[in-house]
């Protein structure tokens, strides 16, 4: 079976990859709607002032106000786009960041192969980055494609990277270099990470190849210093921002505190392997028996990475498993988007353990290892089946809201209070609502919130509205 793929043809594996990440995201493709008011946020801009409006706007690259303020102009762009079909066609904003994924571990299985892997080695790391339950969120939530955008960039700068560590410095790999560290850094501001990541990829380079020549230090540092020009250029523009932040005078939400940092590493440490875990708050939320088979689990792969390759290449797994998570670890809440980067290294550490339990014949460890990966496709569909049915709920929520508020829009504005019934998914109706300036009460759109918001009508004779179980307003 292993020597059958080494000679498969390389468009077929990814068109193999290609498949089954779309396969094994059917959730997400199928899902009528969508997790939270950020993406018609997108909509709602796009719809009153135009694309081109929108492209201006969140096309700039300025300080901001906090360095939690996205300057994200590469993910934002695409987000305008693909909000044209936000209404119409949710399919088409739900498929583009599937295929982006899908991208994300073609990437992964041809650079693994390129730097002189097997393909079965490539191929399986690509599938089980494709199925990641680190993944999923990000994919499955359109706002949330800045975390794909800059991993992509990422993954090619140490691709380049590495390769130039094995031939020579080339024009065309100085603008690779240039371009990818740019992009990333304009995708997410969580590409800072990538000169760690440039030097975890040496680190690798260094080890695989120390007995065949001499490491190109010289080259190596060229190519950290090709990286960190664009990073700095972003950075000083956004100096301000960055002293705002770490003078206390971001959100909260943004604000780092190293109280934070522990649990954080925890909640992240347990969250592949917790299936019991739609979203990652706090991993104790499943249960003991569960988050401590994740811990045994998780564990048990960095002990079979020590024990198949050694104590130095577990080392470089931690470090880039929490690398990408770094930006991140000191907020107030972990999230499940912000570790899509984890799934790359996680990812070609399962597929590592198991070529090599299958190339030694380990029936044990092929076993375990086959749970892992059960677990991790297990959680990563209970993800997806959560915003499935957070965005069918939200779908019926605005139908069935718009159905109502149309025969008034003729008449005087009207506030609208909205009382949820007993077991009614309240948090997809106000996550749909918040700070919309379409239900804002303001520019002569009516007023439209819940019976507990803190905001209080000022409308003589408001619109009482229900929603029940199944989402839809009566």
């Amino acid at each position: 079976m292993i020597n059958t793929i080494n000679f498969i043809k390389r468009w077929q594996l990814i068109l193999f990859v290609l498949v089954v990440t779309i396969i094994m995201h059917i959730g997400i493709l199928a899902n009528p709607g969508f997790y939270s008011h950020d993406e018609w946020d997108k909509f709602d801009h796009v719809s009153e002032r135009g694309l081109m409006d929108f492209i201006k706007f969140y096309g700039r690259v300025i300080p901001g106000p906090e360095f939690g303020f996205p300057v994200r102009p590469i993910g934002f762009i695409q987000q305008g786009i693909t909000s044209l079909w936000l209404q119409s066609a949710p399919i088409i904003p739900h498929a583009f960041d599937v295929l982006l994924h899908a991208s994300i571990a073609i990437i992964v299985l041809l650079a693994l192969i390129n730097i002189g892997s097997s393909n079965v080695f490539g191929l399986t790391s690509a599938l089980v980055f494709a199925i990641s339950p680190l993944t999923t969120m990000a994919t499955a939530w359109p706002a949330a494609s800045f975390d794909q955008w800059y991993v992509l960039f990422v993954c090619l700068a140490c691709w380049i990277a590495y390769k130039t560590m094995s031939s020579k410095l080339t024009i065309l790999s100085v603008i690779g270099l240039i371009t990818t560290a740019g992009c990333a850094i304009l995708s997410k501001e969580s590409a800072i990470v990538l000169p760690a990541a440039v030097v975890l990829t040496f680190c690798i380079a260094y080890l695989l190849k120390r007995n065949e020549q001499k490491f190109p230090i010289d080259r190596a540092l060229f190519v950290l210093f090709l990286v960190i020009i664009p990073l700095t250029i972003y950075l000083a523009i956004r100096l301000p921002a960055i002293w705002s932040t770490i003078s206390g005078q971001s959100h909260v939400a943004y604000t780092p505190s190293f109280k934070s940092i522990g649990g954080n590493l925890f909640a992240y440490f347990v969250f592949p392997f917790l299936p019991s875990a739609a979203e990652l708050r706090s991993p104790v939320q499943g249960g003991l028996f569960e988050v401590g088979l994740s811990l045994l689990m998780h564990t048990l792969l960095i002990f079979s990475i020590i024990y198949y390759a050694g104590i130095r290449y577990v080392i470089l797994y931690i470090l880039a498993y929490v690398m990408f998570i770094a930006p991140v670890v000191s907020l107030s809440q972990p999230a499940g988007h912000y570790i899509y980067g984890s799934a790359v290294p996680q990812a070609i550490a399962i597929g590592f353990v198991l070529v090599e339990a299958a190339r030694r014949r380990h029936v044990l460890t092929l076993l375990v290892g086959g749970s892992a990966v059960l677990l991790l496709t297990t959680h990563m569909i209970m993800i997806q089946q959560k915003f499935y049915k957070d965005g069918v709920c939200q779908s019926a929520f605005f139908t069935s809201l718009d159905a109502r508020l149309v025969p008034h829009l003729g008449s005087p504005q009207r506030d609208v209070i909205i009382t949820p019934e007993g077991r009614a998914r309240v948090w997809v109706g106000q996550r749909a609502l918040h700070d919309r300036e379409r239900f804002s009460g303001q520019n002569g759109h009516p007023l439209v919130l819940f019976a507990n918001d803190p905001r209080r009508t000022t409308s003589s004779d408001p619109l009482f509205l229900t929603m029940g179980r199944d989402c839809r307003i009566r």
